[in-house]
């Protein structure tokens, strides 16, 4: 359903039965209340499938879901989903279990229900049987909102005054990290945090005491950064405490945690931090390694302050040069040699990747790319004038916009005539295989309007051969005449394979392909 189909309501009150027929989607949102509250996500999801059914709803299947608690929606990338889904005409109706789960604020709830009437959609809260915005519920719509925010305001005192309550009885607040758990005590009342020997399922590299004594020791060593110490961990079996691979970011909270030194912290990072002395277990191996790893880490930060990049030390391709083979960004190293000479080379530190060597000299990246690329930075004034003529369209523009949008939506009328059982099965792929095929041309043909200047590229790169080869250039100037143009360059060991220019350079670089260079080293771009 578009704006125009509700509109048509607006001299009367929508009823349930103009609803039959009409695409719908549903939003869960779960939290740790919810399930307390009997809010769990089968349980909404079984009722909204029951509320389509009834009511004659063809619901998709996109399922707009967060697992998430608090009141902020920015938070919540399901939700951000659903308002996405709107805008795009992806659903007419969006069904949700109950009005706590839409939002827990009424400025929330008025803001993003007014986003999705300016979409032209409708809301409903399926267990109220509430149609969001009828004058026969605005009285128990408004009513529920005011009881859900208090319900959260209410909820939220009591968390806050039972963690501040915690953190004075020296008792750490937040789920227990890497190598603990939670372990209950005077007959369940209340509960501490102590080490765990045997981690998840009984397997010591998920999430264990020796999982966390691996991760010390070695980022102490200085040989690992967040990054690449997350894939040594994973690579070698190891798990966090939910049993999940590694990542930078646990990396990073494990080494900035202070409940490894024994430490409680309330409202870390903020103006009302407390640290206090914890109650929890931690050895004293525990102890020192990780303050040994706050040296590593301070050692880091400050090389990185103040270092000016010498002559030596730029890279004109490593910013931008993956590893073809595993997808791994190439970074500049320098080598010292014994006769004192410096060789650059980029290199990717990805031991499990299948390609030999990890490693090129950027002289013999930057040999190709003179080599066998820029023979073909050529740009006729003919080039420059079709691409002109094309690109200054802007009526055929519109009307393609048009065509796609018409056909866009006879495909989703095609899907209805298909459910309604108007169209067998048969008829139904026949037509909407031709209707995607006139889509696929008319995306293809769309021309995007807002390059840079066309001007300035077309002379860079009439330029850039001649630039690049000026014998007072520098290589930092190249690296930066090569970040203007390319977005991708890409290697396979010693071999630069392909490169992708930036939009705004690839309907030149288009050109080049199709008059050029078709049948001679075309797959370079």
């Amino acid at each position: 359903m578009n704006i125009k189909n509700i509109n048509q309501f607006s001299h009367r009150e929508l009823t349930y039965e103009d609803l039959k027929g009409m695409t719908a989607e549903g939003y869960i949102r779960d939290s740790t209340e919810d399930q307390r509250d009997g809010f769990g996500p089968e349980l909404q999801k079984k009722a909204i499938e029951n509320f389509a059914k009834t009511y004659g709803l063809f619901l998709g299947a996109a399922w707009y879901t967060d697992f998430i608690t608090g009141t902020s929606t920015l938070k919540r990338s399901g939700f951000l989903e659903a308002l996405l889904g709107a805008q795009l005409n992806h659903y007419d109706i969006l069904l949700v279990f109950h009005t706590s789960r839409f939002a827990r604020n009424r400025a929330d709830a008025i803001r993003y229900k007014t986003e999705l009437k300016k979409f032209g959609k409708i809301l409903i809260f399926v267990s109220q049987n509430i149609i969001s915005g009828r004058n026969t519920d605005f009285l128990s719509e408004g009513m529920n909102e005011v009881f859900d925010e208090n319900y959260s305001r209410t909820l939220s005192g009591w968390v806050t005054g039972g963690l501040q309550t915690k953190h004075e009885n020296q008792i750490a607040n937040g789920k227990p990290p890497l190598g603990y758990k939670s372990e209950k005590y005077e007959n369940g009342k209340h509960e501490i945090k102590v080490p765990d020997s045997k981690g998840l399922g009984g397997d010591p590299k998920k999430g264990s005491l020796e999982t966390l004594l691996y991760l010390l020791r070695q980022y102490s060593t200085g040989l690992y950064s967040y990054e690449s110490l997350a894939e040594h961990m994973t690579i070698c079996g190891y798990r966090t405490r939910l049993g999940k691979p590694f990542t930078k970011g646990g990396v990073e909270a494990v080494l900035s945690n202070r409940f490894y030194v024994g430490k409680a912290v309330f409202h870390p990072g903020k103006q009302d931090e407390d640290v206090r002395e914890g109650k929890q277990e931690v050895s004293d191996e525990v102890k020192s390694l990780w303050l040994e790893c706050q040296k590593v880490k301070h050692n880091r930060a400050s090389q990185s302050i103040g270092r000016p990049r010498s002559a030596k030390r730029y890279y004109p391709f490593s910013k931008i040069s993956i590893c073809d083979e595993c997808g791994h960004h190439y970074g500049g190293q320098p080598v010292l040699r014994k006769s004192g000479q410096v060789v650059r080379r980029l290199y990717h530190r990805r031991p499990f990747c299948k390609v030999e060597p990890h490693s090129i000299r950027v002289e013999n990246v930057m040999s190709q790319f003179q080599e066998n690329v820029l023979p073909y930075f050529k740009v006729s004034e003919e080039c420059s004038s079709k691409i002109f003529n094309v690109l200054s369209r802007e009526n055929e523009g519109s009307s393609q916009e048009n065509k796609r949008t018409a056909l866009e939506r006879a495909i989703k009328n095609l899907r209805k005539q298909h459910l309604w059982g108007d169209l067998s099965d048969e008829e139904y792929r026949r037509e909407k295989r031709d209707l995607e095929r006139q889509l696929s041309v008319v995306s293809h043909s769309a021309i995007p309007k807002d390059f840079i200047n066309l001007d300035r590229a077309v002379q860079l790169l009439s330029d850039f051969s001649s630039l690049w080869k000026q014998p007072a250039i520098t290589d930092e100037q190249r690296e930066l005449l090569i970040k203007e143009v390319f977005e991708e360059t890409r290697l396979r060991g010693n071999t630069l394979v392909s490169i992708k220019p930036k939009p705004e350079y690839q309907p030149l670089f288009a050109y080049i392909v199709t008059e050029g260079v078709r049948n001679h080293r075309g797959e370079w771009i």
